[in-house]
């Protein structure tokens, strides 16, 4: 369920991301929600157990856990940003 949870969480992120920021053409919208889903992934997944943090793919859930997977998707969204407009605005 934390998967979900994760896979869920990015791609919200990456649609609201994606209204603010209002990146150029349409698959602008798509790159950043598939760029907040891998980015709260990775967070989730990779970056939770090197913290010391429950793992989600255990099914042990915990509020730490998803917050470190939100800041992977934001982390991975900025970088995206930053790439595609090469300014903040």
């Amino acid at each position: 369920m934390g998967l979900v949870f994760l896979f869920i969480l990015g791609l919200i992120l990456g649609w609201v991301s994606a209204i603010v920021l209002r990146p150029r053409g349409r698959d602008g919208v798509l790159v950043y929600m598939v760029a907040g889903m891998m980015g709260a992934l990775i967070g989730g997944i990779l970056v939770n157990p090197l913290v010391g943090n429950t793992n989600l793919l255990d099914g042990h859930y915990s509020a730490q856990a998803l917050l470190v997977g939100l800041g992977g998707a934001i982390i991975v969204l900025f970088s995206v940003h930053l790439l595609r407009d090469r300014e903040l605005r």
